[in-house]
């Protein structure tokens, strides 16, 4: 079972996730990183539904 989240600009992710997690939430957050090792700002933490 996996679901496929695009909520964050261009930046694309898959997370996996087993049959007994199905019902439960899953809760998001990021921030981008350049080459350097800078960190941007973080987004609000979203949340979703595993299916």
């Amino acid at each position: 079972m996996e679901t496929t989240r695009n909520n964050f600009g261009d930046s694309h992710f898959t997370l996996q996730f087993t049959q007994d997690m199905k019902g439960k939430t899953v809760y998001y957050a990021a921030c981008w990183s350049n080459s350097k090792g800078e960190m941007g700002a973080w987004t609000e933490i979203i949340n979703a539904i595993i299916n």
